[in-house]
């Protein structure tokens, strides 16, 4: 998952962290790595 990882990343980088938080919601893998 780590694709994933790196996506949401840049995501909350360029894009509002409302919808990074919405995106790891259901996701169980912890994104702190």
């Amino acid at each position: 998952m780590k694709g994933l990882k790196h996506w949401h990343s840049r995501d909350i980088e360029g894009q509002e962290p409302e919808i990074e938080m919405a995106c790891v919601r259901p996701v169980p893998f912890p994104v702190r790595d």
